[in-house]
């Protein structure tokens, strides 16, 4: 004999089973509301594993992008500094050119004169690099 089946009278017992039923419920429902606390605890922890673990991954990427950042910085600053040397290396070759041709530039001058839209040229004589009314004017000073 079990108590949610009568095998004299066939049938179930059906405040048996409802009773047992709701007790297995009762007690789930328990063990939920004991364990939930535990549960919620235990999971907070974890999400703040979880955000400690991500805000270290960004601070090692960080520094990761500012040591490439900085690295390129320097391989940048040396060839600027190469590009310098060639300027400079570059000025003093035209610089000693012109210097045993003081001419030449003269002749561009003329050249770029001819290929000018504005056909006025003004000349004005100079001395010195001033004009010469100018140049005649300091030197009465003296």
């Amino acid at each position: 004999m079990s108590i949610f089946y009568n095998k004299k009278e066939e049938e179930y017992n059906w405040g048996a089973i409802v009773f047992t039923c709701f007790g297995i419920i009762v007690f789930i429902t328990a063990v939920i509301m004991a364990v939930s606390p535990v549960y919620n605890v235990w999971s907070s922890k974890k999400a703040g594993e979880a955000k400690l673990a991500k805000a270290k991954y960004a601070e090692y990427t960080a520094r990761i992008k500012a040591k490439a950042k900085e690295e390129a910085a320097k391989y940048l600053a040396q060839a600027e500094i190469e590009r310098a040397k060639g300027v400079a290396q570059s000025v003093e070759i035209v610089g000693t050119a012109l210097n045993k041709n003081p001419g030449y530039l003269t002749y561009k001058w003329i050249q770029n004169i001819s290929k000018d839209k504005n056909d006025q040229v003004i000349y004005v004589p100079s001395k010195g690099g001033l004009p010469i009314l100018e140049a005649g004017r300091l030197s009465d000073k003296k």
